[in-house]
């Protein structure tokens, strides 16, 4: 939530909304993106979700549409069959099922709904197991331990495709099983090279968080410029896991140009890489995610008092 409500911005966005939902006209992405945003603060009213979720949906906009959609007091077939299209356009054929498991408990499931979802479940799988393989077998070879804690992990976490789409995560807590951006893929990925190609000439970078898996993904893209080796650091090896599903970095882990540090010993195993380094830059970080930073930021206390 904004602090501060720019009520005039508000009300030209809602009535530029509702003015494309009466006509019907195509709408720039640009100009969707930029009215979502300005209308964030007023996400609660149940009028402007009902008019912008499905401008959001046609723009593919998926990954907003399911957060301003949210999850009803009462769950209808209408939204749940929106939401089983958003997975299934999201790639996450696990949670189409779950979606699915609902509308059954309704009578409202047909044959070709679980047809889509295997079709897509069958896709994945094809797409993924070989890079997991590859990938786990690189981990293995130069970090036993933390192969096998994600190896081990539950599968609760899972890295949607195209690379930038985001993650969707169980929660167990009732809420919405997803983090989504609000980018698009492609403008995620743009917005991680970007932040990629600042770091190249640093002696080693840190990647803080998974995040939805384009800073690592730029990392490989950029191996060959790099002058040092890059860190990622992950709270949630279950995250580290679905990360190692869709991005090829077996290369970077067999060569030694990436270190994984994940879980409970991650501080101690960062704390090591950190003593040889005089002084921590701003371009050596990458990422804002909040216990990847703790961890950075406990290893460097932690060289600093001992």
């Amino acid at each position: 939530m904004q602090g501060v409500i720019n009520e005039q911005a508000v009300i030209a966005a809602w009535m530029r909304v509702r003015g494309l939902v009466t006509s019907g006209a195509p709408i720039n992405l640009e100009e969707l993106r930029q009215l979502e945003q300005t209308l964030r603060p007023v996400a609660s009213s149940l009028e402007i979700q009902q008019a912008i979720v499905p401008l959001l949906d046609q723009a593919g906009l998926r990954g907003l549409a399911m957060a301003w959609d949210g999850e009803p007091a009462t769950m209808t077939e209408p939204w749940l069959r929106a939401r089983f299209e958003r997975w299934i356009a999201l790639s996450a054929p696990e949670l189409a099922f779950l979606t699915l498991a609902h509308l059954q408990s309704r009578g409202a499931l047909h044959q070709e709904d679980r047809d889509r979802a295997m079709a897509v479940l069958e896709r994945e799988r094809a797409a993924r197991e070989p890079v997991y393989r590859a990938n786990i077998a690189a981990l293995s070879a130069v970090d036993p331990p933390l192969c096998a804690r994600v190896h081990a992990s539950p599968r609760i976490s899972v890295a949607l495709r195209p690379i930038g789409a985001g993650m969707s995560e169980y929660t167990g807590t009732g809420g919405p099983p997803l983090q989504l951006w609000a980018a698009t893929p492609a403008e995620a990925m743009l917005e991680a090279e970007l932040l990629c190609s600042r770091s190249l000439d640093q002696p080693l970078w840190f990647i803080a968080g998974v995040g939805d898996c384009t800073l690592a993904e730029a990392a490989v893209r950029t191996a060959g410029q790099r002058a040092g080796n890059v860190h990622l650091i992950e709270a949630h090896v279950v995250r580290l896991r679905a990360m190692l599903e869709i991005v090829d970095l077996s290369g970077m882990l067999e060569s030694g140009k990436l270190r994984l540090h994940g879980g409970a010993v991650a501080t101690e195993s960062v704390a090591d890489v950190l003593r040889g380094v005089s002084q921590l830059e701003d371009e050596m970080v990458a990422g804002g995610d909040a216990l990847a930073l703790s961890i950075l930021q406990s290893a460097a206390e932690q060289l600093t008092a001992g």
